[in-house]
């Protein structure tokens, strides 16, 4: 009863010492996971020793092993199939992300420079010009975009000057790019960023992150 608890009181101990230092729920689990491991094996070993007869000295190491094997592959493999899992739906989160931020991006850029292309001459705005004519900005000292219906995604105002224009898109929730040690422009960093810069010449769209 005594090394039960012992043993117990250590797999906590690694659950938590690893949790507490890492954040990474899986990592701990590993962590109490190989304690538990070394205790079985030294459990095993304790009981088939002298005096237990030879021969079910053999069986229970065999047993032991056997089911030791085998809870290892299926934790393997349990492990191996959430990590996919978990890769696959960030994969897909970047995916839509960078979809939907092509889509709003682009029509602000296409707006600006339809409105651009088809001004009257006598009075032809430039393309910062537009942009301010046709951007409602969150506050008048602030650079994002006001967004109508969706708070999923935020729009800045890189730049905007007389001949060109830049906006940004990120993500509010975050989606980690490929780069972890990317600026964003809203100072965080790592998450995945887009953006559009807007020429008299055309528009171009761009994957930062």
């Amino acid at each position: 009863m005594k090394w039960v608890l012992i043993a117990s009181a250590l797999v906590a101990a690694a659950f938590v010492g690893t949790f507490s230092y890492t954040g990474d729920t899986w990592a701990a689990t590993n962590a109490a996971g190989i304690v538990s491991l070394i205790y079985l094996l030294i459990f095993l070993y304790r009981v088939a020793r002298p005096p237990l007869p030879a021969k079910w000295r053999w069986w229970t190491r065999g047993i032991g092993l056997v089911t030791i094997a085998g809870t290892t592959f299926f934790w393997a493999g349990m492990y191996s199939t959430t990590t996919w899992q978990v890769e696959t739906l960030h994969t897909i989160h970047k995916v839509i992300f960078h979809g939907v931020s092509m889509d709003l991006l682009r029509t602000k850029g296409m707006k600006i420079l339809s409105t651009y292309a088809t001004q009257n001459e006598a009075n032809k705005l430039s393309i910062g010009e537009i942009f301010r004519k046709e951007t409602t900005l969150a506050n008048p000292d602030s650079s994002i975009i006001e967004i109508a219906g969706d708070n999923r995604y935020r729009l800045f105002a890189e730049a905007v000057t007389d001949t060109h224009v830049v906006i940004v898109c990120q993500s509010i929730i975050r989606i980690d790019g490929e780069l972890t040690t990317f600026k964003n422009f809203d100072g965080r960093t790592g998450m995945t960023q887009d953006r559009v810069v807007v020429t008299k010449r055309g528009v171009a769209y761009e994957i930062q992150n």
